[in-house]
């Protein structure tokens, strides 16, 4: 219900062109430690909220700059935010956690820097799809990975939106269709797998700190 709400919002803001955008900016060593940043020109006087997309792809494929990730930041920079769109390293090259740790080290170079494009960091969202609706709840929901750049999860993200996954639960939805990319990316020990159901958890209980943040999310503006 929470979900289809947003969505409808989301698709009823009419598209514009970004005003101002940054490409390939590196927030780790690795070629695909990158990210794009699109700006309206009218936060660089008044910092705006922030808004940053994590792709989806099976943890395999997908890159932030296709065109689905430039309509979602015209969208979202007609609103009056600051959009963020994340790549992050993919399986096979690397294997779970590389995957989220590479999203917590965007959430932390984008806190750092994101004063220079209007943005605020004190108002960060995350928005992800398919894979990546995975990594930001699961970024949402591990402290581990923020805190390893001296981050608490709690004043780091304001609010999460993660859009069409099969994935909070690595155990039950390991099925046909997803199981052989959550192998590729997690591997098969039980115990690595089963700890992922700590997603599925929280977001069926209203009062868990993910479902408080994706009720947040309705209030961007």
């Amino acid at each position: 219900m929470m979900k289809n709400r947003l969505l409808g919002l989301l698709l009823l803001l009419p598209l514009s062109a970004h005003s101002g955008c940054e490409t390939d900016l590196a927030y780790g060593r690795e070629a695909d430690q990158s990210l794009d940043i699109y700006y309206p020109d009218r936060c660089l006087a008044a910092r705006c909220p922030v808004v940053m997309w994590v792709h989806g792809g099976g943890w395999r494929t997908g890159d932030k700059g296709n065109n689905g990730a430039k309509d979602l930041a015209a969208t979202w920079e007609n609103a009056g935010a600051v959009v963020v769109t994340l790549n992050y390293r993919l399986t096979p090259d690397v294997v779970h956690p590389a995957h989220v740790q590479d999203v917590a080290a965007g959430i932390a170079w984008t806190r750092a820097n994101i004063g220079r494009y209007g943005g605020d960091p004190q108002r960060l969202f995350l928005l992800g799809h398919s894979a990546g609706a995975h990594l930001v709840a699961l970024v949402a929901t591990d402290p581990q990975y923020l805190a390893a750049h001296g981050l608490g999860l709690r004043e780091s993200v304001s609010g999460v939106m993660p859009i069409d996954t099969a994935s909070y639960d690595l155990v039950a939805n390991n099925g046909a269709a997803v199981g052989r990319m959550i192998e590729d990316a997690f591997g098969t020990d039980p115990a690595v797998l089963r700890a992922h159901a700590a997603i599925a958890r929280d977001l069926a209980d209203a009062d868990s700190h993910l479902a408080r943040q994706l009720m947040r999310f309705v209030g961007l503006q």
